[in-house]
C-alpha cells in the first residue's frame, strides 16, 4: 500500500485524457496534474528544448512526493523518456508503449495507422515500439501539427467546419492506405475521437494513448502493491499560465465540474541575494544569501519567495517580492513583519517591525531594474532610508534567480 499521489504532466489540456482515465480506474488516488500551458504546443520544439521542458515539468511534480510520474504526453514520450527514467528514483511511464501494445492486440491486417506532433513523428518512437513488439506489422505515420493549438482554442467539437476540413486532409492518406486501427498518439487527440471516428468509418479502431497509459500504470502499481487503500481519492490541477482558461476547456473534458480550481504553478528555484548597506565614514555591511525559493508567473509579474535564514537574521521569515511593471513590492512576514515599497524615482511610506515596535519609514527609490522570465533573472534595487526626513542609511538588493 502507498498512500502518496501520481504525478502527471502535459503540455496543456491534452493530459486530461490520462487523468480521466485514472480517476475511472483508480478513484482512491490522488492525482497532482502540471499543465505547461505558457509554453503549449511542445510538438514543434526541437529535442533539446523538449528535453529541458520535461525536467523542469517533473522537478516541479517531485516537489510533492510522489510514488510514480506518469507522462501524458507524446512528444515527451518519444523523445526523452529514457533519459528522464535514467534521471529520476521513481517510476516514469509514458504513452507510447501501452498504446502500441493495445494497437497489436486489436489489428486484424496488421496495418495500423498513427498520428501525431511533428517532433513525435520525426523520433520514430511508435514504429520502432511496434516493429520491435511484432515485425511483420505495417505502420503508417501521419503528422498533425495543427490539431493540439486547435484543440487548446476549443475548436474540437462536431460541426466545426475548420477541425473537420483539417482532420480530413491529415487522415485521407491512412484510409487509403487500408489501416485497420488508428493510434491517437497525442493525449490531445482523443478530444476529437468523434470527429476522427466519423471520417475513419467504423472498420478502424482508435487507441485513446492516455486511456491505455494510465491501465498501463494500473497495472504497474498493483504488481509492485503500491495502490492506494483509500476509496476516494482528490486531483489538484497546476498550471504554468491562465488557470482560468485552463479550466473551462478542463471541466468540459473531465465531463465535470473541477473540485479546485488550476493554481498557478511555483517553479522551484535557487536564489542568490546579495544585500549591501552603505553608511557614511563606515565600509559597506554586505550580507549574501543563498537558498531555494519558488517563483510564480501573475497576470503582470511575479511572485519570488523564500524563507530566510540565521545568516540573515531573521529565520523563520518568509519574504516575497511582488513584481510588476516598473514597481516592486516587498513583503516579510513570520518573526519579522514589514512591507516596503519600490518605484525608481518615487519615494513611499513604509512599514517595518523593530523590536521596539512599528517604525514609519520613507523608501526613496534611485534604481530598479530586472529581467525576469519563467526561466530566471536578475533583479537590482538601490533604495534609501529615512526616518522623520533624516537619510539614515542607503542599501541595494542584488538578486539573481535561476531554475532548479
Amino acid at each position: 500500500m502507498d498512500n502518496r499521489p501520481i504525478g502527471v504532466f502535459d503540455s496543456g489540456l491534452g493530459g486530461l485524457t490520462a487523468v480521466k482515465a485514472l480517476r475511472r480506474l483508480l478513484p482512491g488516488e490522488d492525482l497532482i496534474y502540471f499543465g505547461d500551458t505558457a509554453r503549449v504546443p511542445y510538438g514543434g520544439r526541437s529535442r533539446e528544448t523538449l528535453l529541458k521542458y520535461a525536467r523542469q515539468d517533473i522537478a516541479f511534480l517531485r516537489s510533492f512526493d510522489l510514488k510514480a510520474v506518469l507522462i501524458a504526453c507524446g512528444t515527451v514520450t518519444s523523445t526523452s523518456l529514457d533519459t528522464l527514467r535514467k534521471e529520476n528514483d521513481l517510476p516514469v511511464l509514458g504513452v507510447v508503449e501501452p498504446s502500441c501494445r493495445e494497437a497489436l492486440a486489436v489489428t486484424k491486417n496488421k496495418k495500423i495507422g498513427m498520428i501525431a506532433t511533428l517532433a513525435s513523428a520525426r523520433s520514430g518512437a511508435y514504429e520502432r515500439t511496434l516493429k520491435g513488439l511484432d515485425a511483420d506489422v505495417q505502420v503508417v505515420s501521419q503528422p498533425c501539427p495543427l490539431f493540439v493549438p486547435l484543440v487548446e482554442n476549443g475548436r474540437f467539437r462536431q460541426g466545426d467546419v475548420v477541425i473537420e476540413t483539417v482532420a480530413r486532409e491529415y487522415l485521407t492518406p491512412l484510409i487509403e492506405a487500408g489501416v485497420d486501427t488508428l493510434i491517437l498518439g497525442c493525449t490531445h487527440y482523443p478530444l476529437l475521437k468523434d470527429i476522427i471516428g466519423e471520417i475513419c468509418g467504423p472498420g478502424v479502431t482508435l487507441i485513446d494513448s492516455g486511456a491505455a497509459s494510465a491501465r498501463a500504470l494500473r497495472q504497474q502499481l498493483a504488481a509492485e502493491g503500491q495502490l492506494t487503500d483509500r476509496q476516494q481519492g482528490e486531483t489538484r490541477f497546476y498550471v504554468s499560465d491562465r488557470p482560468e482558461d485552463f479550466e473551462k476547456l478542463a471541466a468540459v473534458f473531465l465531463e465535470e465540474p473541477l473540485s479546485r480550481g488550476a493554481e498557478q504553478e511555483k517553479l522551484p528555484v535557487m536564489i542568490s541575494v546579495r544585500g549591501e548597506q552603505y553608511f557614511d565614514d563606515v565600509d559597506p555591511n554586505a550580507t549574501e544569501l543563498m537558498t531555494e525559493g519558488t517563483l510564480e508567473q501573475t497576470e503582470d509579474g511575479f511572485l519570488l519567495s523564500y524563507q530566510e535564514t540565521e545568516l540573515t537574521g531573521m529565520e523563520g521569515t518568509l519574504t516575497t517580492f511582488e513584481i510588476g511593471p516598473g514597481r516592486v513590492i516587498l513583503r516579510r512576514s513570520g518573526s519579522v513583519n514589514s512591507q516596503m515599497v519600490f518605484e525608481e524615482g518615487r519615494q513611499h511610506t513604509s512599514l517595518y517591525e523593530t523590536p521596539y515596535g512599528e517604525l514609519s519609514v520613507d523608501i526613496q527609490t534611485s534604481r530598479l531594474l530586472h529581467n525576469l522570465t519563467e526561466r530566471g533573472g536578475l533583479m537590482e534595487i538601490k533604495y534609501s532610508i529615512a526616518v522623520e526626513h533624516v537619510v539614515t542609511g542607503r542599501n541595494c538588493f542584488k538578486i539573481r534567480v535561476r531554475r532548479k
